[in-house]
């Protein structure tokens, strides 16, 4: 997780993350299917955590929409997608 555009911990609009072969990627946030398990506010606890995040996004108008956020392996676990996050590929549209 590199950066949380909100306003407020319950008003994120997007999100940057750092994949693991180190390319930046932005985020809005949609409707998410799991809003109620993994705030939104949640992902700033992610920047200074380094715990990584699986998103599921689709592209809505051009612009890469997560619609699901879960945390991600913990960094040096087995399976560890790399040091900060990792996107999930697009999900239904």
């Amino acid at each position: 997780m590199v950066a949380v555009d909100s306003t407020s911990l319950t008003d994120v609009t997007a999100f940057t993350i750092r994949e693991a072969g180190g390319r930046t990627r932005q985020f809005a946030v949609g409707g998410l299917q799991n809003a109620t398990e993994f705030p939104p506010g949640h992902l700033v606890e992610h920047i200074a955590s380094g715990v990584p995040v699986i998103v599921t996004w689709r592209d809505e108008g051009g612009v890469e929409t997560a619609i699901r956020i879960v945390d991600g392996p913990l960094p040096g676990g087995s399976g560890s997608p790399g040091p900060t996050s990792l996107a999930g590929s697009p999900g239904p549209t």
